[in-house]
């Protein structure tokens, strides 16, 4: 299908993820008939495109794909995963201020959203959000690792070299 679309000649840029379609071009009528033809290419083989597509400029909305959303010159992160983000800062940095321990969930989790920034315009996100927290220390907990719990029910400690020292104990 790739090679279709392409051979169209009918978009300027075509990006495909998955099952997700973006056609990027100057001609609203020239996208419309990429459309019916990618259906009509569908049709032959017995698939069916979505009946929410459109055509619209991106010039104000951009384009949500891959949890971003892209503009001319710059990209964001999708609302949803911004708000994600904030209010699992909040938590951490809640717990912290109680003198509480954050999890390996939680310190991996947040080290996944700081690299969701990273392919972003979202340095001032990191810096209000994750700079706070301290990206070190949520890397600290992440590479000690969850507790591990052998199946006696003893705790040998967090992470994977824990549990190589374990079992190369037992081998003995």
């Amino acid at each position: 299908m790739d090679h279709y679309i392409a051979s169209l000649g009918l978009s300027n840029f075509y990006i495909r993820n998955m099952d997700d379609l973006v056609l990027l071009g100057p001609n609203k009528k020239k996208l419309h008939l990429a459309v019916r033809l990618i259906q009509g290419f569908l049709g032959d083989m017995g698939l069916t495109m979505k009946a929410n597509w459109q055509v619209f400029k991106v010039d104000s909305r951009g384009v949500d794909f891959v949890g971003y959303r892209f503009f001319h010159g710059y990209t964001i992160l999708r609302k949803r995963n911004f708000l994600k983000l904030t209010r699992q800062s909040r938590r951490i940095q809640k717990k912290l201020a109680n003198g509480q321990e954050v999890s390996f969930h939680a310190a991996s989790g947040m080290l996944s959203r700081a690299g969701q920034l990273k392919h972003c315009n979202g340095f001032a996100i990191k810096k209000r959000y994750i700079d706070i927290i301290g990206e070190n220390r949520l890397k600290d907990i992440v590479r000690k690792g969850p507790k591990v719990i052998v199946a006696d029910g003893t705790n040998i400690g967090g992470g994977i070299e824990a549990v190589k020292e374990e079992v190369g104990s037992n081998a003995d």
